[in-house]
């Protein structure tokens, strides 16, 4: 699944829900936020408001490493 978003968000950022829809869910899962998390964690995602993480307009970009990372398993 962290192929799947990183792919979603490689041209441009996306909000939770925008992910969410993309992936085909009907709504923002637990999971899917466990998995948003690690990948901030990991560096592989960012906010594109990092001051303010619960802004309505948040939504999430992916990084140079996100980049590499998603050629690496998708090779």
């Amino acid at each position: 699944m962290y192929s799947d978003i990183l792919n979603k968000i490689e041209e441009t950022p996306l909000s939770r829900k925008e992910i969410s829809e993309g992936l085909g869910q009907k709504q923002v899962s637990g999971q899917l936020n466990k998995i948003l998390s690690k990948l901030v964690e990991d560096k592989l995602i960012e906010h594109i408001i990092p001051e303010n993480k619960n802004h309505p307009e948040q939504k999430f970009r992916i990084t140079k490493r996100g980049r590499i990372f998603l050629k690496l398993v998708t090779k």
